[in-house]
């Protein structure tokens, strides 16, 4: 019981700051939705819905990206705490994030540069570069991440990731509603023509870049070691773990990108394909409710799943834990769904956006159902049997 009350305590620190953090960023769905004056008296939408699936499509592909340059290795820090000295483990797993932040940022700048992604940049080609930055800035902030977790700095932890939300959403609110809108002296803004979305992203890189000088303190202290066997060893661990994140993450995003490419042309009357993109990646946001528990139980649990499974009785401890962030997560999608229309009249400003609130249900219990995966895998995670969860997941 002392243990489900440290896990408890763990997830609503952590619950806490990210229920705060993504109501803060979930600020910026009505205002990327609403309408605004611009300077010359005229009404403009903040993010039009062609737009918005354009930011939709890009950050999906974003998440895929960050799987592989994360590699796993977050996981493999944790498990090898277990079996080497957390300094050993910690500075080993860096420098393999390190390595591939470099040599696959590298080789992304590459194909850019040869409009070899020109596919996805809608016209909007500084944002592919914008979306590299993003990616690397994230990847090198993994270790510090999860040595912090591992440490129980959980109020460091959550005010880093809450002082990084609150700096985007800031950031957002003054580019685009000041500089995308033309209401300060030319002077004053940035020198570029007819930037939308780029603001955005604009606003990610000022804010991540700003949270790994904040972690910066913890990542001087931290020594590059080239133990070749040893390194072997975690990416034979890690790379797993990396396919079954790609493969997650395939159910997850997959059909942003694919509801673009397959629905019939004129399938929506007044709409293109990619306006339906964006109408439906806004609705897909009130599945926020759900992702935040899952968000919070993983930061809490990854490391008290390991930290326990010496523990005689950890086979019952986690079925316990199953039990009650089932209970827990179903009464949420419950009541959220029940609600929806109410939640969608203030959260999506325009009403072209709230088409979509009848797919929010179906999320809410993918989400459910994806919480309930994460309290299993752990049996291949602790038995370093990491290929069964590829294996599950492809299928």
């Amino acid at each position: 019981m002392a243990s489900l009350k440290s896990l408890l305590n763990d997830s609503i620190v952590y619950g806490a700051s990210t229920i705060i953090g993504r109501l803060i960023n979930f600020l910026l769905i009505p205002f990327y939705t609403s309408e605004l004056i611009s300077s010359s008296g005229e009404k403009l939408k903040v993010v039009s819905e062609a737009d918005f699936g354009i930011m939709t499509t890009i950050y999906v592909v974003i998440a895929f990206l960050n799987i592989i340059f994360s590699f796993g290795l977050e996981t493999s820090f944790f498990r090898y705490t277990k079996k080497l000295s957390e300094t050993q483990a910690r500075n080993i797993t860096f420098t393999l994030s390190l390595c591939l932040t470099l040599i696959l940022g590298a080789s992304l700048a590459v194909l850019i540069q040869q409009d070899a992604t020109g596919i996805l940049t809608y016209g909007h080609n500084k944002v592919l570069y914008m979306a590299l930055a993003i990616l690397m800035i994230d990847s090198l902030c993994v270790i510090p991440f999860a040595w912090l977790r591992q440490k129980g700095h959980k109020k460091e932890f959550s005010l880093i990731k809450l002082f990084g939300i609150l700096i985007n959403v800031v950031l957002n609110i003054y580019f685009l509603n000041w500089c995308a809108l033309d209401k300060i002296p030319h002077s004053l803004q940035l020198e570029v023509d007819s930037w939308t979305i780029e603001y955005i992203f604009l606003s990610n890189i000022i804010a991540n870049g700003l949270m790994l000088l904040w972690l910066s303190k913890d990542i001087i202290k931290i020594r590059l070691e080239l133990n070749r066997p040893l390194i072997s060893e975690i990416i034979r661990y890690s790379f797993p773990l990396m396919l079954l994140g790609l493969a997650g993450m395939v159910n997850e995003v997959i059909d942003r990108l694919m509801l673009e490419r397959i629905l019939p042309p004129s399938f929506y009357p007044n709409l293109s394909n990619i306006e339906v993109v964006g109408i439906y990646g806004a609705a897909y946001k009130l599945s926020i409710f759900i992702t935040i528990a899952n968000q919070a139980f993983r930061f809490a649990a990854e490391p008290f799943f390991f930290k326990n499974s010496g523990q005689k009785d950890s086979p019952h401890l986690y079925a316990k834990v199953l039990k009650y962030y089932f209970i827990f997560t179903v009464i949420i999608t419950i009541g959220v769904s029940l609600s929806r229309n109410f939640i969608g009249e203030f959260l999506l400003g325009s009403a072209g956006y709230r088409v979509g609130l009848d797919i929010v249900p179906i999320l809410l219990l993918a989400n459910v159902f994806l919480g309930v995966y994460y309290n299993q895998s752990i049996w291949y995670k602790l038995s370093d049997k990491t290929y069964f969860g590829t294996i599950i997941s492809i299928i």
